[in-house]
């Protein structure tokens, strides 16, 4: 993400005093200040901000748990956004590894010009790990599509235990863990 878009530092004026500048701005979705300073060879002085915001004509945004249990069934949303000055109807599908989109993984949306609509899609997380979600949206005019994970964790309660013990060569030591749990095991040795 770059924070500086376009610098430069003189920029000769024309006979009426005016300038023009033409900027590629960089591939980020954000919303640009420009600030100009002028000054004239006998120290008068100008100032003038303005903002440009960059978008794209068709925006997705994935609303998602920051984390999910093994076998949560949950909503998450799909935001799609339109930077067109006229109607356009989208189809957005929801995939997704580590656990299953429940119910249609594509939806159509039908976007007034500069409109936002939100979908939902139900789904269930697999076991402990990674869910990813795979979202795109294709119109006639635009496409997006993004990719983001949340975590899995195992459903329970973490339980710890420690202790000391003195494991000699050849020596065995027997942990027990509860049935239906996801083992974790952390050893630590130390001299004393």
């Amino acid at each position: 993400f770059k924070d500086t878009a376009f610098w430069e530092p003189s920029i000769d004026t024309g006979p009426d005093g005016s300038a023009s500048v033409d900027v590629r701005l960089p591939d980020n979705l954000t919303a640009w200040r420009a600030t100009a300073i002028a000054i004239t060879r006998d120290t008068r002085l100008g100032k003038s901000k303005g903002m440009v915001e960059v978008s794209k004509e068709l925006m997705l945004r994935l609303s998602k748990p920051m984390f999910l249990i093994e076998g949560d069934q949950v909503e998450v949303a799909v935001n799609v956004n339109s930077g067109l000055e006229e109607p356009q109807s989208a189809k957005v599908t929801l995939e997704a590894t580590g656990g299953e989109v429940m119910g249609a993984r594509q939806q159509t949306v039908n976007l007034e010009p500069k409109g936002r609509q939100t979908l939902k899609f139900k789904i269930k997380a697999g076991g402990p790990g990674a869910m990813t979600f795979t979202v795109s949206a294709q119109s006639n005019q635009a496409s997006d599509g993004l990719r983001q994970s949340v975590p899995v964790y195992p459903w329970g309660r973490e339980v710890r235990d420690g202790g000391a013990m003195a494991i000699e060569a050849g020596s065995n030591r027997t942990f027990v863990v509860p049935n239906g749990s996801t083992p974790e095991l952390h050893l630590a040795a130390s001299s004393t």
